[in-house]
């Protein structure tokens, strides 16, 4: 995939908490999903260095109520495999945060999650360059390494849910 890179505009965020407020974490090994309830499951792939105080996350939201995130993810160095329960419905990558910037993605990245499913929706590799004023942000499809990670942290999860390949889009302009 094509290696995507955006300056982001500065913003004085109203509040410095939001990074925590709706940071969901991981389902519970013996999770039990409701009627229409999905398991998302992404890896973000973070830089070797991250600024703790810079906040960074990435966000998610439920394409039915546009001005509301419905997951916020920190940015951590490494491999993050995120497994997080969520309604099941049409979704989009919001945006990536740090400390006062930010980047909107407009819809350019979505993908769906299914009722009664595990849905994954790609590895998310971002790199944060700099003093934070450039980033780079690609989708990857690592679905056997991910759906094996999926089946030793959460075996009982993986033999009873059905595991669907539900890749984000990317529709962002390089």
């Amino acid at each position: 995939m094509k290696r995507r890179e955006f300056i982001v505009a500065p913003l004085a965020l109203a509040c410095t908490g939001c990074v925590t407020a709706l940071t969901l974490p991981n389902a519970p090994h013996d999770a039990k999903l409701k009627k229409n309830e999905s398991l998302m499951i992404t890896r973000l792939r973070g830089p070797a260095y991250v600024n703790a105080d810079y906040k960074p996350a990435i966000t998610i939201i439920n394409q039915r109520n546009l001005t509301v995130a419905s997951a916020i993810f920190p940015i951590r160095s490494g491999d993050n495999l995120h497994v997080i329960v969520l309604p099941a419905g049409d979704y989009s990558w919001r945006g990536i945060y740090i400390a006062t910037r930010y980047a909107e993605f407009r819809g350019k990245m979505p993908f769906e999650l299914t009722a009664g499913s595990a849905c994954y929706v790609g590895d998310l590799d971002i790199d944060i360059r700099g003093s934070s004023d450039r980033y780079a942000l690609e989708v990857h499809n690592r679905v056997d390494e991910v759906k094996q990670m999926f089946a030793v942290r959460y075996p009982e999860l993986s033999d009873t849910l059905p595991f669907i390949e539900a890749i984000t889009k990317d529709w962002r302009t390089p």
